[in-house]
């Protein structure tokens, strides 16, 4: 309902500092006793959905500002089959000498054709390797062409 709100439902977001009735002595007490990662959602009143983060880390220690990746790292995306859910592709940059791996692009949408799959990504996804599901061995009853032949000839690799 945050989204899109029914007649008669409104969402008011308040933090710590839309009150007065917390000292600062008892913020800091209670900022103490939650996890990092609930720490945003508690003390500026951002929701979070179901039931939390699966991964007690907080968005900064997850995140970094964008870099150029070096031509020496390897690079690869995965990818997800779907219609009526989502299909996803993800790219991944991987610095070897850190054990690093950087999520650098991400993507979904249902109910849409490898063609236009394969337009929404292209930009990032053109000359890098796609790790497939298992799925992708499917074979169509009709054709007998498996399911990863139609997003090869999309343009995924």
């Amino acid at each position: 309902f945050m989204d899109t709100p029914s007649k008669g439902q409104y969402l008011i977001q308040a933090g710590w500092d839309d009150v007065t009735h917390l000292s600062e002595q008892t913020k800091q007490t209670l900022l103490e006793s939650f996890p990092p990662h609930q720490r945003e959602m508690r003390t500026k009143g951002i929701p979070m959905l179901g039931h939390g983060r699966i991964y007690d880390l907080s968005e900064d220690y997850i995140t970094c500002e964008p870099f150029e990746i070096p031509d020496h790292w390897m690079v690869i995306d995965g990818m997800d089959f779907g219609w009526d859910h989502p299909q996803a592709q993800v790219q991944l940059a991987i610095d070897m000498e850190t054990e690093t791996i950087y999520v650098t692009h991400a993507w979904k949408q249902n109910r849409l054709s490898p063609n236009d799959a394969w337009g929404a990504v292209k930009s990032w996804a053109k000359d890098v390797p796609t790790a497939w599901p298992l799925d992708g061995l499917q074979t169509e009853k009709g054709s007998g062409k498996q399911q990863k032949a139609y997003y090869k000839e999309a343009g995924f690799n």
